[in-house]
């Protein structure tokens, strides 16, 4: 076991322990270590799983680092540096389908809250106030939505929004001849004179951080609602 042991350094749900046993893996779990103390004991090691917490680069881990591999317990690798990782021959493992079911339904959720008022009209009705006509909203059905990103995110919500009777486009800069039963392949240009609705499934990376601001926003022919389950540094407004 001493040539197979990682450090744990962000919070986690317990059934990572057990599996990790499951395949020979002993892990230490240190969810309020420091980024110095880890630089300390790192070399004790030959595996990290981190969360979103940790920035895993040069700085952390040292020139000569000893570990073989970072598990990233999410979807999103925007805190590990890919390009050090690789120079150092560390494989990157992480949950990229892990929560697509849940971003899906929630970007549902999202929506229609939005389009329905709820959140207004319930803190309303709390406060003994009922604005029927204020609050009617309008409904998805007819709408067109307009996804940017088609990965696990971006199709787990098309799947599920489709069934509302809307027209869904999506956008992939890094996708071809990807429609399906779900979304129309689009262009930007389409997306931007068509859409109601636009809805974020993009990693944050140098291309993507601040991207949607306002001079991108006032590309579209209409007032659109705008959805982010992405990372927050996507939006600029």
């Amino acid at each position: 076991m001493a040539d197979r042991k990682c450090l744990i350094v962000d919070s986690m749900h317990p059934s990572l322990f057990p599996l990790l046993g499951d395949i020979g893996w002993q892990g230490d779990y240190e969810p309020e270590i420091t980024p110095d103390q880890i630089k300390d004991r790192i070399g004790n090691y030959q595996g990290l799983i981190v969360r979103s917490k940790t920035i895993v680069n040069q700085s952390l881990l040292g020139d000569r680092p000893s570990i073989r591999f970072v598990a990233r317990a999410g979807a999103g690798v925007d805190n590990l540096d890919l390009e050090f990782l690789s120079s150092r021959n560390i494989s990157v493992v992480h949950a990229a389908e892990g929560n697509r079911d849940a971003v899906g339904e929630f970007t549902v959720g999202l929506l229609i809250s939005l389009l329905r008022n709820i959140p207004k009209s319930n803190a309303e009705v709390s406060r003994f106030t009922w604005d029927r006509e204020g609050n009617r909203g309008t409904e998805v059905m007819g709408k067109t939505i307009g996804l940017i990103g088609y990965g696990n995110m971006g199709r787990a919500f098309a799947s599920r929004i489709a069934a509302f009777g809307c027209k869904v486009l999506a956008y992939d800069k890094y996708k071809s001849r990807f429609a399906d039963n779900f979304c129309r392949e689009a262009t930007m240009e389409q997306i931007y004179a068509e859409a109601d609705i636009l809805s974020l499934h993009i990693p944050l990376s140098a291309e993507t951080r601040m991207m949607v601001n306002a001079d991108y926003l006032n590309r579209f022919a209409k007032n659109i609602v705008l959805l982010n389950t992405a990372r927050g540094e996507i939006v600029r407004l």
